[in-house]
């Protein structure tokens, strides 16, 4: 008995659990569901009648925060807008006037 205990908790570990790079990619996937579904609440409140736009600007409320709290989260397993070696200062850019 024991050692099936021990060998589902193998298994659950190795399929179950999801994997730091598979955590990564369906936060990611959120982010980006949030981002599409804020817009379309912009653009839904700029339609909205005038009985509707209560819900339209509590939806943008709602949605903003939602994006918000997932760039957070994925920013927290160190992910970032562009690859770390590219990021270098704006002024590197300028021309040097003497």
């Amino acid at each position: 008995m024991e050692k099936l205990k021990l060998y589902w908790q193998r298994f659950y570990r190795l399929f179950a659990e999801k994997r730091p790079a598979e955590k990564l990619f369906s936060i990611l996937d959120s982010v980006d569901e949030a981002r599409m579904y804020w817009q379309a609440a912009l653009k839904e409140f700029t339609l909205a009648e005038k009985d509707f736009i209560d819900y339209s600007s509590y939806k943008i409320i709602a949605s903003q925060k939602k994006y918000i709290y997932l760039l957070q989260q994925a920013q927290s397993l160190g992910t970032t807008s562009w690859p770390a070696d590219e990021l270098k200062p704006l002024a590197s850019n300028l021309p040097v006037i003497k």
